[in-house]
């Protein structure tokens, strides 16, 4: 029988321990971070005078076509202050990661394309909160559809009009409606609206711009 004198019993005791907890820590798996890989389903770009225009619209390519959100990420676009509204969503529709830009120390700007009315045709702003990893506010941007003898194109553009250093939001609306029975009555429409980023949120503003800077991507009357 061995004897072990007390220094070489209390070494091999703590080389044991050692043992363990090395063997405890590579046994344990990674932690997933679903908030970033949600986040890394979207391309970099950047936000200063972005034309962003209706999927409808595939002149030059699919620009806006993007890469489709799986159901595992459905909470993120759900949950925060404003979140998007999904109610109604069924198989048929589904979201699309498109592009995320530097915005401020607090949010990043994620754009995604989603269901509108006949199929996923708009193109939303999210402001993503870099802290909670929520969606502090929520804007469509683009939209393209119609039926029978009308429909209408939404484009915006990004930029900085009050120079406070953040991107404010240009939409501009054109809508065509034509009697089918009657092709001499037509009517057109065409108008701006132009809303600040203040305060977290784009809240509408008076500010004279030139419309001629900003023209429709594609508008069929054109």
């Amino acid at each position: 029988m061995k004897t072990w004198t007390a220094p070489v019993a209390i070494a091999l005791l703590f080389a044991s321990c050692r043992h363990k907890a090395g063997h405890d820590t590579h046994s344990a798996p990674p932690k997933t971070d679903s908030a970033a890989l949600f986040l890394a389903l979207f391309t970099d770009t950047t936000a200063a005078g972005l034309h962003v225009y209706p999927l409808a619209d595939t002149i030059g390519g699919h620009r806006y076509e993007g890469r489709q959100i799986d159901t595992s990420f459905y909470r993120f676009l759900r949950a925060g202050r404003t979140g998007f509204n999904m109610t109604g969503i069924d198989t048929m529709f589904h979201y699309f990661a498109l592009n995320r830009m530097p915005w401020s120390k607090t949010w990043t700007a994620l754009l995604l394309r989603i269901p509108s009315q006949y199929s996923e045709s708009a193109i939303a702003l999210g402001l993503w909160n870099k802290m909670t990893r929520r969606f502090d506010a929520v804007e469509v941007l683009a939209d393209s559809f119609g039926d029978e003898g009308w429909y209408f194109v939404t484009d915006a553009w990004l930029e900085d009009l009050n120079g406070d250093g953040v991107p404010d939001i240009v939409r501009r609306t054109r809508e065509h409606d034509e009697d089918l029975e009657d092709s001499t009555s037509v009517s057109e429409s065409d108008s701006l609206a132009v809303h600040l980023f203040q305060k977290g949120r784009f809240s509408p503003a008076r500010i004279a711009v030139d419309t001629a800077r900003y023209r429709l991507h594609h508008y069929l009357p054109d």
